[in-house]
């Protein structure tokens, strides 16, 4: 069976649209580490952490068809438990 295309994943009409939700993943996985390494944690950075993680979990398959069983999301799914 044929995997489908990240422009079929993402319900792309162009083409030109893919690098755009390509750099915005980056972004989600950035902003996730950013607050994953935050030295402080309050109830407002639990909460930003949450939201983070949710957003990665559904941005990365989109992208990256083979992503869902990567150990690191394994590891970020605990993350998102013990907020």
């Amino acid at each position: 069976m044929k995997q489908p295309t990240i422009e079929q994943r993402i319900d792309a009409f162009r083409v030109s649209s893919v690098p755009k939700i390509i750099i915005s993943c980056w972004i989600h996985v950035a902003k996730t580490m950013k607050a994953v390494f935050n030295k402080k944690f309050t109830s407002d950075s639990y909460e930003e952490l949450l939201q983070c993680l949710e957003e990665e979990f559904s941005i990365l398959p989109k992208v990256f068809v083979n992503f869902v069983n990567l150990p690191n999301i394994h590891v970020n799914m605990h993350l998102f438990d013990a907020c």
